[in-house]
C-alpha cells in the first residue's frame, strides 16, 4: 500500500506539530502493509531530501506561496496517483489543496487537526471557510485528543456526520534525541550541576515549552516562592517572545537561584535525566482559539519515569492520570502548583508509586503498535 504524505512542519523545525509527524512516521514506517510512503513539505526552507528508510522519502519545498502550493500538490498527486490515499498532515494550506485534488481525481484523503490549527481567530472569512471545506470534505480526519476533536467540531459548528469522521489516534513517546552515551549523559548532568550551582540534594522541576503568555511559566515561577525549601528548583528549557518578562519576574521574586531560563536547548536528555518531575502550566484561551491540544512534553517527561504536574487545560489532561502517574491542577493557579510540587516532593511513597505507573501508561495508551494498529483501521475503514 502507498500513502502520500503532505505536511508544513517537520524536523528541525521545532514545535510539538513537527514532534508529531516525526514520531507518527516512525511508527508507520514500522508496518509491513504499508509500502512506500512519499512526503512532501512546504516551508521556508533550502529545498532538500532526507532518507528516514527505505519507504519514505522527504522532499521539502521553500514556499508558503498558497497558489503555488495548489500547483505543486497538484502536481505530487498526479505522480503519485498509484496512491492509496492522500494524508494532509495540517489543515491550511496544503490540507485545504490535498482534499481539493483528491476528489477531482476520485481519490480518498485523510487530514490532521491539531486544535489551533483550526479554532485559531486568526486569519479572515476565506480562509476559516477553506478550512471548514477541507474538514468537511475529507475522507477523515485524525485528532490527536479528545478535546481537540470536540474544540474544532464546535468552532466549525460541524455536522454530527463529519464529527463521526473524526478519529481520536493519540500519538506515540516522542524520542527525545541524544548522540551522548551513558557516561556523556551522566558527565552532562554533573557539568549542569556545576554550572548552576545546584546543591546535591537538589530536587530539580522541569518545564519545556515556547516563552510565551499562554505556557504559565509566570504561574511557575510564583509557585517557586511559595515553596521555602531552597532545594526546589524550577528549570525551564525553551525560548520565546517573553523571555525578558520572565527574566524580570525572576528577578522581582529574587529567584535567580531557583528559577533558571536555560533557553533553548538542543539536548535535552541530560534535563531530564536531573529532574524530578515534568511540569506544563499551560493555560487556555477560548475566546482567541488558542490552547494546548495535548501536551507532548509530559509524555517525553514520563518516558524518563518522572511524575507530571499538567494543568485542566486543553488536552493536557489525557497525557497522564491523575493521581497514577502525576498530578492535575486548575490552570493560572500558582497555589496549587506549589501544593502539588510539594506533595511530589515529600510525600516519596506517591512520587515512587506515579513514578512506577508511568511506564504502564506509556506502553498502553501512547505505544507505537496501538497507534500504528488504530491508524491501518482509520485507513482500511475508507470505501
Amino acid at each position: 500500500m502507498k500513502i502520500c504524505y503532505f505536511g508544513s512542519d517537520y524536523p528541525p523545525t521545532g514545535g510539538g506539530i513537527a514532534t508529531y509527524v516525526i514520531e507518527m512516521l516512525r511508527a508507520v514506517t514500522s508496518s509491513t502493509v504499508i509500502t512506500s510512503m512519499p512526503m512532501y513539505i512546504f516551508g521556508n526552507a533550502e529545498p532538500r531530501q532526507e532518507l528516514l528508510t527505505n519507504k519514505i522519502q522527504v522532499t521539502t519545498f521553500a514556499t508558503r506561496n498558497f497558489f503555488i502550493i495548489g500547483l505543486l500538490v497538484l502536481r505530487k498527486i498526479w505522480a503519485n496517483r498509484d496512491a492509496h490515499l492522500f494524508h494532509a498532515l495540517y489543515v491550511f494550506p496544503v490540507g485545504f489543496w490535498v482534499v481539493c485534488w483528491s476528489k477531482l481525481f476520485g481519490k480518498s484523503s485523510v487530514v490532521t487537526i491539531y486544535g489551533t490549527d483550526i479554532c485559531s481567530k486568526e486569519g479572515n472569512y476565506v480562509t476559516r471557510w477553506m478550512k471548514r471545506f477541507a474538514i468537511n470534505f475529507a475522507d477523515r480526519i485524525i485528532s490527536i485528543s479528545h478535546f481537540t476533536k470536540h474544540a474544532v467540531a464546535r468552532s466549525l459548528a460541524l455536522s454530527h456526520v463529519v464529527q463521526d469522521r473524526i478519529v481520536v489516534i493519540y500519538p506515540t513517546v516522542p524520542m527525545v534525541q541524544t548522540d551522548k552515551n551513558e557516561d556523556e549523559i551522566k558527565k552532562a548532568v554533573d557539568t549542569l550541576k556545576r554550572e548552576l550551582s545546584l546543591p546535591s540534594d537538589v530536587f530539580p522541576v522541569l518545564s519545556v515549552c515556547r516563552l510565551v503568555a499562554r505556557k504559565g511559566v509566570e504561574y511557575l515561577i510564583e509557585a517557586i516562592t511559595y515553596i521555602s525549601d531552597p532545594r526546589v528548583v524550577l528549570l525551564i528549557a525553551g525560548g520565546g517572545p517573553e523571555k525578558d518578562r520572565f527574566e524580570g519576574l525572576v528577578r522581582r521574586y529574587r529567584l535567580q537561584n531557583r528559577v533558571f531560563l536555560l533557553g533553548k536547548v538542543p539536548d535535552l536528555v541530560p534535563l531530564y535525566r536531573l529532574a524530578k518531575i515534568g511540569i506544563l502550566a499551560s493555560f487556555s484561551r477560548i475566546a482567541e482559539g488558542d490552547f494546548e491540544g495535548l501536551g507532548l512534553v509530559l509524555l517525553e517527561a514520563q518516558s524518563f519515569g518522572l511524575p507530571v504536574i499538567g494543568t485542566n487545560s486543553g488536552g493536557i489532561s489525557e497525557t497522564f492520570i491523575d493521581g497514577e502517574t502525576g498530578i492535575l491542577v486548575p490552570e493560572q493557579d500558582a497555589g496549587a502548583l506549589a501544593r502539588a510540587l510539594l506533595r511530589l516532593h515529600t510525600d516519596t511513597t506517591s512520587y515512587a508509586s506515579m513514578s512506577r505507573a508511568t511506564h504502564a501508561l506509556l506502553v498502553g495508551r501512547f505505544s507505537k503498535d496501538r497507534m500504528v494498529t488504530e491508524y491501518l483501521n482509520l485507513i482500511q475503514s475508507i470505501k
